[in-house]
């Protein structure tokens, strides 16, 4: 696949969508058309030039309302800034290390996450030009720009928290220096597999090439409109959602900021009234769709919807097949990582479509490596390596670590595959340690080097165990120094200090943990070890149904038990997230012997609930 590299393809991108003005851009709980979108990617960009930022600067993004994301993500990719987009969620601790990783010279977060910052020294060793607040937008949906500035805090203490700063701007047409394809666009967060923050690095060409490759292979357009709830903190979301939408002036549909078992009726009505032809999800939204979704063939049966595009982790066979058939419309699998963009995909218009592979790689070059360095026969497994525009430039900063992966522009992906005659690809493991928990990436070695912070410890090992909806959970096997050391406490020490998506679901506690020859942690040894432990309920052991209820939540959810009452729910009960609520009401079913229905678990919100949803199934059973 060729494309243009000019300085005028980057332009055009924010050109062709004025075609239709008045058409919707993004549809959330705020809402923007092109020219809404347009105008304020003006400002902002105007806001940029006032601040005298420059083509090559860094921007730190941490907002969680989405049409304010999008807004200064499509304007800092248009006036040529390196954008890096932090998600809400993380820490302090996490926020100070990756700002000392990208030395960002503009910050734009919420002015909470923004006053907390500069109270825990976050952006002390930082020197910026920018450091601006969010409010709070008054509506939710808007029919001119002037109705979100006459409702605005003009306050003096607003006078650097948009929107209320650009309201005496006017929009800037172009950037006082024009980006170009060769030109650095993006910053991603990841790991490498002893869990040391790195970034990557990528271009403008890796960035569009990706998004015209995806647009491409599902024949978007100007009347396509596209769901996507993957995190804008992977690339996958800039260059799937905002992006891919802005440059095909299509529209892009998000109803919530994050997936969960509790949001699924309304994205499900938001797919059928918004008239949604494709969805972008992961493989464990799917399986949260076939548990909890009901009438999915009714939802998706419209001449509108086209097909699901499957990313972020590996798609099951199972559950490809399930979905495509509760659904009745076909699912396109796709493979990639931080480092390379999404790099194959299979459907809906590959031949040979196998829904054991990943597909083709449909840009680029690739060869599957034994451990020497030779390419392996069709069938033969060994490590993925790809080239191409999509692969990044470098990890920022760290040349020793980009001399691990990259040779002469060939990026070794660090998984294990084999090929077909037809030069499908098949991902048949990982040689790295990370963990893909419901689509994100964790590293067992960043989490056990908070684990052995706490002064109970003696050694911990955290690794990856298969899980029916999420794809793999992390389990941590302990060691104790102090045997009153339980889960709960340990679970208290790591909140604050690593994000909620890196708690790890099980504590195990072992005597040891197995070493292999090499002298490093036996993951595989230590995984048989701790099946039957975990295969096993704890649950029980008083006679009130309640406290069984508590004690199984109590266990889930890993907190004392004496911290959970009947009123407790997920708002206010620490570990009580989307995979937690999922993990209890499974406990629920297997303790009492129980089967739970799709659309009860959507009304379980309270311990009480959860007591009541149980006497209920108890009472028909004996009937």
């Amino acid at each position: 696949m060729s494309i243009h590299t000019t300085k005028k393809s980057i332009k055009n991108l924010f050109e062709e969508p004025l075609a239709k003005p008045k058409k919707p851009f993004l549809i959330a709980p705020d809402s923007l058309s092109f020219k809404e979108a347009t105008d304020e990617i003006g400002l902002v960009m105007q806001l940029f030039a006032q601040r005298r930022l420059k083509k090559g600067d860094v921007i730190l993004l941490c907002i969680e309302n989405d049409a304010d994301l999008v807004v200064f993500l499509l304007a800092a990719f248009r006036y040529g800034l390196l954008t890096s987009i932090l998600a809400i969620e993380n820490t302090s601790v996490e926020a100070r290390c990756l700002v000392q990783h990208v030395r960002p010279q503009a910050v734009v977060c919420s002015q909470e996450i923004l006053d907390r910052w500069k109270s825990q020294s976050v952006l002390d060793d930082t020197e910026l030009s920018m450091a601006l607040g969010v409010a709070r937008r008054n509506t939710s949906t808007r029919k001119r720009l002037r109705s979100l500035f006459s409702s605005s805090d003009a306050s003096e203490g607003a006078v650097d928290t948009y929107p209320a700063v650009v309201e005496q701007l006017s929009p800037l047409p172009a950037p006082p220096d024009e980006p170009e394809m060769t030109d650095f666009s993006s910053l991603v967060f990841t790991s490498g597999s002893t869990g040391t923050p790195k970034v990557v690095r990528l271009t403008y060409e890796a960035v569009i090439t990706q998004a015209k490759v995806m647009s491409d292979q599902l024949g978007l357009n100007r009347d396509s409109v596209m769901l996507s709830l993957i995190p804008f903190t992977s690339l996958g979301a800039a260059a799937s959602g905002a992006l891919l939408s802005f440059m095909n002036g299509s529209t892009f549909v998000r109803p919530v900021r994050k997936f969960s078992n509790q949001s699924i009726p309304d994205i499900l009505d938001t797919i059928y009234s918004k008239r949604v032809s494709h969805f972008f999800l992961s493989p464990a939204m799917m399986q949260l769709l076939l548990r909890y979704g009901e009438n999915l063939k009714e939802t998706f049966d419209t001449e509108d919807f086209e097909c699901f595009l499957s990313m972020s982790a590996t798609l099951p066979k199972q559950v490809w097949e399930s979905f495509e058939e509760k659904t009745g419309k076909e699912v396109v699998n796709s493979y990639g990582l931080s480092e390379a963009n999404n790099l194959t995909f299979t459907g809906p218009r590959i031949a040979h479509r196998d829904t054991n592979s990943v597909g083709k790689v449909l840009v680029g070059q690739w060869k599957i490596l034994d451990s020497c360095d030779n390419p392996v026969d069709i069938g033969e497994v060994g490590e993925l390596v790809v080239s191409g525009p999509t692969v990044m430039y470098d990890y920022l900063g760290s040349s020793d670590a980009t001399r691990d992966v990259l040779c002469d522009g060939w990026f070794r992906t660090g998984d294990l595959a084999r090929h077909d005659a037809d030069e499908n690809i098949f991902i048949t493991g990982r040689s790295k340690d990370v963990v893909i928990v419901g689509g994100n990436n964790v590293y067992p070695e960043e989490v056990d080097d908070n684990i052995r912070l706490h002064p109970g410890v003696e050694d911990t090992c955290s690794l990856g165990m298969e899980d029916s909806i999420m794809g793999e959970i992390l389990v941590s096997c302990v060691v104790r120094r102090d045997d009153s050391l339980d889960a709960a406490a340990l679970i208290s020490h790591l909140n604050g200090r690593i994000s909620p998506i890196k708690i790890p679901a099980k504590v195990v506690f072992v005597d040891e943990i197995p070493m292999s020859e090499r002298g490093k942690a036996d993951r595989n040894k230590l995984r048989e070890q701790i099946a039957g432990e975990l295969g096993t309920s704890k649950a029980g052991g008083s006679s009130s149904l309640e406290a069984k209820v508590i004690a199984i939540a109590a266990e889930t959810f890993m907190i004392e038990s004496n911290k959970l009452e009947s009123t407790s729910n997920y708002s206010n009960t620490l570990g009580w997230d989307s995979l937690g609520h999922v993990m209890f009401v499974e406990a629920l079913g297997v303790s009492f012997n129980v089967e739970i229905e799709p659309i009860d678990v959507l009304k379980i919100h309270t311990i009480s609930d959860a007591v009541e949803l149980v006497e209920k199934k108890l009472t028909e059973q004996e009937g």
